[in-house]
C-alpha cells in the first residue's frame, strides 16, 4: 500500500488567488472623455496552496484509493478469513466466516432428537445434486418398540430388539438417486447392509412399533 503522510504547512490556510483576465475589472473612455469602468459580473480564479509545506503529504486520489483497497482485500483473504477448523473451534471472534464455509458447519451438524412415529429424520429435497452421507444410531427407550428408517414410503432398514442403541450409517448419492448402508443390530451381532436405487428421494423417516420414544443422534456430511 502507498503510504500515506500528513502534510505539514509552515503558513496554514494559505492560499494564492490568481485571476484569469477576463475577471478582472475593465477600463474604457468614451467618446465624451468619460472613464467607464465594467466589472463583469463572473469572476474566475485559480486558487492554489500556498502555505510553503515543509512535508506535501500523500495525495488523495484514486492511485491512493485502489493501492488501499488492495491491501484490505489481500489481508481479508490471508490473515481475517476463518479456516474451517476455527469455525469448528468457535473460539475466535476476530475472523469472518463465509457462505461456504458456513455451508460447511452445517454440513457437519449433529442433530439429537426423540423421535416420533412418522417423524422426518432428514430433508433430502435440499441436497438435490450432492452426495449425503448420515451416521449415527438410534436407541429404544422403552420395551417392546422396535423402529424402522424408510426412504420415502419404502422400509431400508429395521432394528430387531428392544431397549437396544443401533449405529448406522447411510449414503445417497443424489446424482445417480441411488443409496448404500448398513446397521448394526443389537450387541453388534450382525450387520445388515442395504442398497438401493429410486427416481427421486424426498426424505429419510421413521416409523416405529411400541408407545415408547426412539432417541437419535445423527451427523450429516455433504459433498459435490
Amino acid at each position: 500500500m502507498i503510504p500515506v503522510k500528513d502534510r505539514i504547512p509552515t503558513k496554514p490556510y494559505r492560499r494564492k488567488i490568481t485571476h484569469e483576465e477576463s475577471a478582472l475589472p475593465q477600463y474604457s473612455i468614451d467618446e465624451y472623455g468619460h472613464l467607464i469602468i465594467t466589472i463583469p459580473n463572473v469572476e474566475y480564479a485559480i486558487i492554489e496552496r500556498a502555505d510553503e509545506p515543509t512535508e506535501d503529504g500523500t495525495p488523495i486520489n484514486k492511485l491512493l484509493f485502489d493501492s488501499i483497497d488492495t491491501d484490505v482485500r489481500a489481508r481479508l483473504e490471508i490473515s481475517s478469513k476463518a479456516t474451517n477448523a476455527e469455525i469448528e473451534a468457535g473460539t475466535d471472534d476476530t475472523k469472518y466466516t463465509t457462505s461456504s464455509k458456513v455451508q460447511h458447519k452445517l454440513d457437519s451438524l449433529v442433530i439429537t432428537r426423540a423421535g416420533q412415529n412418522g417423524a422426518t429424520l432428514v430433508d433430502l429435497t435440499q441436497y438435490t445434486g450432492k452426495i449425503v452421507t448420515i451416521t449415527g444410531y438410534g436407541e429404544s427407550t422403552g420395551i417392546s418398540t422396535t423402529f424402522s428408517l424408510k426412504v420415502d414410503n419404502t422400509t431400508i432398514m429395521t432394528s430387531s430388539t428392544t431397549r437396544k442403541k443401533y449405529p448406522f450409517t447411510l449414503t445417497f448419492d443424489l446424482t445417480a438417486n441411488t443409496y448404500y448402508g448398513m446397521l448394526n443390530q443389537s450387541s453388534g451381532s450382525s450387520v445388515d447392509n442395504v442398497m438401493g436405487s429410486a427416481d427421486s428421494f424426498s426424505e429419510l423417516t421413521l416409523t416405529k412399533s411400541g408407545s415408547a420414544n426412539i432417541d437419535w443422534e445423527i451427523s450429516i456430511q455433504v459433498s459435490n
